[in-house]
């Protein structure tokens, strides 16, 4: 990938030679599947991927762009939803740990007596004001 992205990287600092660049592109675009399902090596993975690209080139592109469009849309979307699902309940457990603190250190507050232990509160019922008397 390295020899295919640098070439391709030099052709497209000239205007001039885009197309070229991006007949390259699409040409080696299936250079890492020979590699990784043939074993073959970079520069043998760069013919093959000329040779299975060589007929079907307008298919390969027009898969190979439609595949980043949709990955560059969909991309951050999923990365929306995946904060909110991991970050809401974050903040919720975060905003109850609060509460429980708040409420402990309110209602189990001393009201006179130093030397006696204060009882725990009920999580629910009507405590009044909360304070132990």
């Amino acid at each position: 990938m390295v020899i295919a992205v640098v070439a391709v990287s030099l052709l497209v600092s000239s205007v001039l030679l885009i197309p070229v660049a991006v007949w390259l592109a699409v040409r080696w675009a299936l250079a890492v599947f020979a590699v990784q399902l043939e074993s073959r090596s970079a520069i043998d993975a760069l013919r093959r991927s000329g040779r299975l690209v060589r007929r079907q080139w307008l298919k390969v592109a027009s898969y190979a762009v439609f595949g980043t469009a949709l990955a560059l849309v969909l991309g951050p979307l999923v990365g929306v939803l995946l904060i909110n699902a991991v970050t809401i309940p974050f903040v919720a457990l975060t905003t109850a740990y609060v509460y429980f603190d708040a409420r402990a250190r309110f209602e189990l507050e001393p009201a006179g007596d130093a030397d006696e232990l204060p009882a725990e509160f009920q999580l629910s019922g009507d405590a009044g004001d909360g304070r132990r008397n």
